[in-house]
């Protein structure tokens, strides 16, 4: 719809206090739902950038740097030597984070030498001394600890 019916140019409007005519609102209204869906369509387009852009920054992290050895190290200063529940619940937490912290804690003997049990977690329909054998052989040569509480 031509912007001149009125004789008064839309531009005028921007710079002025006057009403807009009826003609003039609902072509007003049309190009407000056409900005609107650009800027949707550019928001949508921005979200997916920002994601792109992060999961680069992601590869350049200099997290990614720290040696498997340090992290391991780390990870031992976290959690106690003798795991109970909680703990090894927070050790598998850290094998879940990413490949590389999972490879650092599995290669990392010493956070699997202890494990502590509680005796209600030895009824013998329900414990499985399998996990906790499994758990105890990933600590290769070093002195394990099994403790009952």
């Amino acid at each position: 719809m031509p912007a001149r019916k009125t004789g008064r140019p839309i531009s005028q409007l921007l710079s002025s206090n006057i009403l807009p005519q009826p003609q003039q609102a609902a072509y007003i209204q049309t190009e407000i739902a056409k900005m609107k869906t650009q800027i949707s369509k550019l928001r949508t387009q921005l979200g997916s950038l920002e994601e792109r852009l992060f999961e680069h920054e992601r590869m350049l992290s200099s997290s990614r740097k720290v040696p498997l050895e340090v992290l391991g190290e780390i990870f031992a200063n976290a959690v106690p030597s003798v795991l109970d529940e909680g703990a090894r619940n927070t050790l598998l937490d850290l094998c879940l984070v990413c490949k590389n912290w999972r490879e650092a804690a599995l290669h990392y003997p010493r956070l699997w030498s202890g494990v502590a049990l509680k005796s209600k977690q030895l009824n013998i329909a329900t414990f499985d001394g399998d996990a906790v054998m499994l758990w105890l052989n990933r600590a290769g040569g070093v002195p394990k600890t099994l403790t009952i509480q």
